[in-house]
């Protein structure tokens, strides 16, 4: 069952104006997902573009954006609304934060063929399906409450001591050792006293027939889903961050680090150590040179290099044009 919460409990912890209503609330979701029994927030007005509606049963808006809503959502008014849809999570999250307890949970479903050894833990309506193997101290934790359920597909892989909150996993997927799955990403906002923790409650979708290396994180989303396409190549030391989404086949070398909401189409190649400004737009089958830095958008089949990252001949002209600079220097 999801936390239910009236407008009382929102006026309640986010201080807002505007007038009492007895409806009722299931939860909190984007702005383009949301539906009449959640509450969501409008704080950009670039979150209407291509003609997206709202279809929440509430929305945190300003006073002056208000009639961007239609009649059917609630309008709670204030000056930040993003502030306040974070202040009302936090409050959400007091009520239903589960605790990890050792041992297998007996709401947990799993298949006789699949090996969970008894160093593990496995949470509350966790789901493991046929032949897929757990190695030791594994912990595998749900957040049933507002549905993140763990659900790991057949012949999996999971090796020793990885943790998965808040995902699904599809068939065949590999996890080597000491992986961190659906954790929070790196959210907060500034405020007057400080930074404030946003609360996460996406969760990690990953795909069939994906490998994912040792020591590698990927966040869950903040109020959508992160995604990794079916048969994609993970390396060791890799950072993926909340609401990232990969498409298939895609190749991420050791200790790349993709930032927030960032957008890699299918079969692109990404060599060790590089990094994606937050929200940056990779086209399908684009290939990055090691070490480079990608601050902007990519054409489909574009080779990249550099810091910052541009089209890869070009970066190769450059450094020919230094490489004859610093001779001119010492002749």
């Amino acid at each position: 069952m999801p936390f239910i919460f009236d407008v009382f409990f929102i006026y309640k912890h986010t201080l807002i104006n505007g007038a009492a209503s007895e409806k009722q609330f299931s939860g909190v979701a984007s702005f383009r997902t949301a539906g009449p029994h959640q509450v969501t927030s409008l704080d950009r007005l670039d979150l209407l573009k291509n003609s997206v509606q709202c279809n929440a049963g509430a929305c945190f808006v300003r006073p002056e954006h208000k009639h961007f809503l239609s009649e059917k959502t609630l309008p709670l008014l204030c000056k930040s609304p993003w502030e306040s849809c974070v202040t009302l999570m936090k409050a959400i999250n007091k009520k239903i934060s589960p605790k990890i307890l050792p041992g297998i949970h007996p709401s947990a479903w799993i298949h006789p063929t699949a090996q969970v050894p008894n160093s593990c833990s496995v949470g509350p309506f966790v789901v493991i399906e046929e032949n897929s193997v757990l190695g030791e101290g594994c912990i595998l934790e749900s957040h049933a409450v507002i549905g993140k359920s763990v659900c790991v597909g057949k012949e999996c892989h999971i090796g020793p001591h990885v943790t998965v909150f808040h995902a699904q996993l599809g068939d065949r997927v590999h996890i080597h050792s000491g992986a961190r799955i659906g954790q929070s990403g790196f959210g907060f906002i500034i405020t007057d006293s400080g930074p404030v923790d946003i609360p996460h409650w996406g969760k990690v979708q990953i795909g069939s027939d994906v490998v994912v290396g040792a020591n590698t994180t990927i966040d869950r989303g903040t109020l959508e889903d992160t995604c990794i396409g079916d048969g994609t190549r993970i390396d060791n030391l890799v950072q993926v961050a909340h609401n990232v989404q990969l498409g298939c086949n895609v190749v991420l070398a050791a200790q790349t680090g993709l930032s927030g909401s960032c957008y890699v189409e299918d079969a692109c190649i990404l060599g060790g150590q590089v990094g994606l400004a937050p929200g940056v737009h990779l086209g399908a089958g684009t290939s990055v040179a090691s070490k480079s830095g990608v601050m902007h958008a990519s054409c489909p089949g574009a080779q990249l290099a550099g810091i910052p990252a541009m089209p890869l001949q070009k970066w190769k002209r450059q450094i020919i044009c230094l490489r004859r600079l610093v001779s001119k220097d010492r002749e």
